[in-house]
């Protein structure tokens, strides 16, 4: 009897001490411990507290056709696709550094070459409070090297070694490694990652100057899933578009308060590769940020391609310039307020990600 109830009280305290075991567990990706990886990885992690909005524009060989309202469902159709699909194309050949996917951008500027200027469509997306994104890198430490015992868990997954964050998120550093891709998309899930951002550019705005620590106005991001995005926070703009007036001279706005900042801080051109417009002799427009748009000005100092074709809707021809466009930048723009935008989540040990 007595060795009876040994066995029973030894089955039953290892059937109690099983869950136990199981919550104190390693984070196991592929059968691999990934507790090093994951637990870098969480330092690279910021949630934002505050929403904003970032902008993409739809690639001119699949612009959206017809006229339709900047809250036309198409909007959001379009970004709910896209969103999944860097992690469905991991490894996969892209003309881009980082690949397959749908990228946004802090301002409506920067981008808007990509867009074709026959046929750009602007797409304004609301960034939530809680949404997560891994960054590349902070300020100009872009090639953040990880560390040996994360570099270890990634060997193990069939990754090629010497990483640094930018090359992990490229498209080439998944190209025919099938076990390494497998392994990722575990991470990404078990971090709950909804994007990670790089430094790209923005446009010039003395408001931005300087207010954040690490140049976050100028860094983009790309999607790497749709948990974050909610109906009713996509509008969507062509040239076409007449409805949302306040919003559209606000854009509008920014195009013609960004070239006459720009012009001004830089008198000689200064760097045009991170402004990403074509300013027309910058340095004989001295004129202060227009009250009025005129359209018959606009090619003398702003283009968005070297055919001379713009960016800004014809029946606002006329229109008042936004008066209180700095305070609606500081609002809605990555990067360009004093008050916090996201808070870093390296506080995070356990590695498990998405509390």
């Amino acid at each position: 009897m007595r060795l009876s109830a040994c066995i029973i009280f030894g089955w039953l305290a290892l059937l109690t001490a099983g869950p136990i075991y199981a919550a104190n567990a390693p984070n196991m990706v592929q059968g691999v411990d990934a507790s090093p990886l994951l637990d870098f990885l969480n330092t690279q992690i910021m949630t934002t507290t505050v929403p904003f909005e970032m902008f993409h524009y739809v690639d001119g060989a699949k612009h959206l056709p017809g006229k339709f309202s900047a809250d036309d469902p198409r909007g959001y159709a379009y970004i709910k696709y896209n969103a999944t699909q860097w992690v469905q194309h991991m490894g996969q050949t892209a003309l881009s550094v980082f690949g397959m996917g749908l990228y946004l951008a802090s301002d409506p500027i920067v981008s808007h070459a990509w867009g074709d200027s026959a046929t750009w469509t602007l797409l304004e997306v609301e960034i939530p409070v809680g949404m997560r994104v891994i960054q590349t890198g902070i300020g100009a430490s872009e090639n953040v090297n990880l560390p040996d015992s994360a570099v270890e868990v990634l060997t193990k997954f069939g990754c090629p070694s010497s990483l640094t964050m930018q090359y992990l998120l490229s498209w080439q550093y998944y190209n025919d490694a099938p076990q390494c891709v497998r392994a990722m998309r575990e991470v990404i899930e078990i971090l709950k990652l909804d994007a990670f951002s790089y430094q790209f550019g923005g446009g010039y705005f003395k408001v931005c100057e300087q207010r954040s620590p690490h140049a976050e106005h100028g860094r983009a991001f790309v999607i790497l899933s749709d948990r974050w995005l909610k109906p009713g926070t996509v509008r969507i703009f062509n040239a076409q578009t007449t409805d949302a007036h306040d919003e559209r001279l606000r854009i509008e706005s920014s195009f013609l308060k960004s070239a006459t900042e720009y012009s001004q801080r830089f008198p000689d051109g200064g760097d045009m590769a991170t402004y990403y417009l074509y300013l027309i002799s910058p340095a004989n427009y001295t004129a202060p940020y227009p009250t009025i748009i005129n359209r018959d000005r606009l090619p003398y100092y702003t283009q968005v391609s070297t055919s001379g074709d713009v960016v800004f809707w014809p029946d606002l021809q006329g229109a008042m310039t936004d008066p209180k466009l700095d305070e609606w930048i500081e609002a809605n723009w990555l990067g360009c307020s004093d008050k916090p935008q996201y808070r870093m989540d390296d506080e995070s040990a356990s590695g498990s990600g998405g509390q």
